[in-house]
């Protein structure tokens, strides 16, 4: 959609630019972007039938051809890290004692909690009683 590129392209080329987005201010910075579109597309008599959510397809779209031609233009992603640096892990076993087995895993903004628990192999086979 011309219109969007044409009039919202450099300010979302400017919050994929801005490294010290974290993932969720960047989400936010896009969706105050998306929200100025919606309302001037709703006062601009070319655009006042296009539906707002194809203008939000569009959007969407415009938005990782942006991010995409940032990460390859300057090499860098949204975070600022270079193309072959993996974000910092971290790892923990035996979070929860009482678990067979448990662990919680972190990289960036995203954790996974996991735990199990097992029981013999004789277990299996029987039936759990529902009293």
């Amino acid at each position: 959609m011309d219109w969007l590129i044409k009039n919202y392209r450099t300010f979302i080329l400017r919050v994929f630019s801005t490294t010290t987005h974290d993932k969720y201010s960047r989400d936010n910075a896009l969706q105050a972007i998306l929200r100025h579109a919606l309302t001037a597309a709703e006062s601009n008599e070319n655009l006042s039938n296009v539906s707002p959510s194809v203008i939000s397809t569009a959007f969407s779209n415009l938005s990782k051809d942006v991010m995409r031609d940032v990460i390859l233009d300057q090499q860098v992603r949204p975070d600022g890290r270079p193309l072959d640096r993996v974000r910092p892990i971290s790892c923990e076993v035996d979070v929860l004692k009482p678990l067979h087995g448990s662990s919680l895993f972190q990289r960036g903004q995203t954790q996974v909690m996991a735990s199990v628990t097992l029981d013999s192999l004789e277990a299996m086979s029987k039936a759990d009683s529902c009293h």
